[in-house]
């Protein structure tokens, strides 16, 4: 099935997906910290509780994946390619490093 994208800023339907829009907002010059963390829980939540379009597949909230990668990370570590100790074990020894 092929979707025409004309229209929305894609020449060609090999474009899709090749594109990334990221927006750094400073909470402090549009109502501070405090209002902005409860407007975007508010939104959140009303998100989570929304009924979905299709059953069993519920509103994916981005901010959910990222902390339970975040906790991840700081509970157990950021996991190395394998080949990384073997690769950097000359480092490591140079410097004293025990290898992970």
């Amino acid at each position: 099935m092929t979707t025409s994208l004309a229209g929305i800023g894609r020449a060609t339907d090999d474009s899709v997906g090749r594109n990334a829009f990221l927006q750094v907002i400073d909470p402090a010059a549009f109502g501070g910290e405090t209002a902005f963390r409860d407007e975007a829980t508010s939104l959140a939540e009303t998100c989570r509780n929304a009924a979905p379009v299709k059953e069993g597949s519920p509103v994916r909230i981005l901010a959910d994946r990222a902390y339970a990668c975040w906790a991840d990370r700081i509970e157990n570590c950021v996991p190395l390619h394998p080949e990384v100790p073997g690769r950097y074990g000359p480092v490591f020894a140079r410097y004293g490093i025990d290898p992970p």
